[in-house]
């Protein structure tokens, strides 16, 4: 996907639907899609920031990035403090100090680069970020963009209902957000379509079973830790 993420993104900047200057922060969705931007020079990286979470599982809490969020995350992920500050939280102190005119944000379609999305959004309505956001949306396989011009406003509400409280949300976003709320709250439920699935299947190797479940829901966007941690524990 490397050579493909450079050519769409300088398709992007000679259409001027994305400027990467000075004044612009670019957030990807996690370190692998950062070390291809900053490997393929795609983009001044001294403005590029990683986002390396997983929203769509554990607890979390009102007030993003704040000492008791870190505590509960680092926990959820079985992480020391430390290394989750280090891996999540460090990154974001450009965000405290700089006033950036412009944030892109570019992350894939599933539920768990949305939920992630949805986290970003209500963070940077809770620090008061007054620029604009630019959300690219890229199907993992071809890297093929979609533009969504954000309006903040009622995201921190939407974070609060959905990933806090685990109610539906009185508040409309868009169309892939609005899905991928969906799918979310749903597999907070038991049974859900993953662990039907798991338990259909359980009699394959848990590398067989991996493999199905990533081709089957995509859509979803768990990785490796999330559905090993359903099959142990559906199997236990």
């Amino acid at each position: 996907m490397d050579g493909k993420v450079k050519e769409e993104v300088n398709r992007l900047i000679h259409e001027k639907r994305v400027v990467d200057a000075s004044h612009v922060l670019h957030i990807v969705n996690g370190q692998a899609l950062y070390d291809v931007f900053k490997n393929e020079s795609v983009l001044d990286y001294s403005h590029l920031i990683p986002f390396n979470e997983a929203m769509c599982v554990n607890e979390t809490t009102e007030s993003i990035s704040s000492p008791a969020f870190i505590q509960m995350r680092a926990k959820g992920h079985n992480s020391s403090v430390d290394a989750y500050k280090k891996l999540v939280t460090d990154y974001l102190e450009p965000l405290q100090k700089e006033q950036y005119a412009f944030i892109y944000l570019w992350f894939g379609e599933d539920m768990f680069c949305q939920i992630n999305v949805l986290t970003l959004l209500a963070y940077l309505e809770q620090i008061g970020y007054g620029g604009s956001v630019q959300l690219n949306v890229f199907d993992e396989k071809e890297f093929q963009v979609e533009t969504v011009d954000i309006m903040l406003g009622n995201y921190e509400r939407v974070y609060r209902e959905v990933l806090v409280h685990h109610e539906a949300s009185s508040e409309d976003t868009y169309p892939l957000m609005n899905r991928a709320v969906g799918i979310y709250l749903e597999l907070l439920t038991e049974p859900n379509r993953i662990t039907e699935y798991i338990k259909k299947n359980r009699e394959l190797s848990d590398k067989d079973l991996l493999q199905k479940l990533f081709k089957k829901f995509d859509y979803i966007g768990y990785g490796d830790s999330q559905y090993m941690d359903l099959i142990k524990e559906i199997s236990s």
